[in-house]
């Protein structure tokens, strides 16, 4: 734990992933995050967890290290209250990167 200013904060687990954003697109999120109450980060880390069940639906579950699954257990759908043109943009980004992965295969 780390005393900030009077504040504690906890030290995080997590790695850090800078990623590059289009303009529209990172502000898109950024406003998405904001209607949500939550941070961008955690909310590409909540979307991402998303994915990775939608992946593993479809491709199976991902083997790493000593064989252990990636987990990512969401029986609900927690996509369904996003705005319309997210999931659009949501829909367009899983398109694109299929379509991709199909042309690099």
């Amino acid at each position: 734990m780390i005393l900030l200013k009077g504040v504690d904060v906890m030290a995080s687990d997590k790695t850090v992933l800078n990623v590059r954003y289009d303009p529209t697109v990172y502000e898109k999120i950024r406003l998405i995050a904001e209607q949500e109450n939550r941070s961008m980060s955690n909310l590409v880390e909540y979307w991402s967890l998303i994915f990775i069940a939608d992946y593993e639906g479809e491709n199976g579950t991902i083997e790493f290290g000593e064989g252990s699954p990636i987990a990512a257990h969401r029986k609900d759908n927690p996509t369904k209250n996003l705005p319309d043109d997210a999931l659009k943009s949501v829909a367009e980004a899983k398109a694109a990167y299929r379509m991709k992965r199909t042309k690099n295969n």
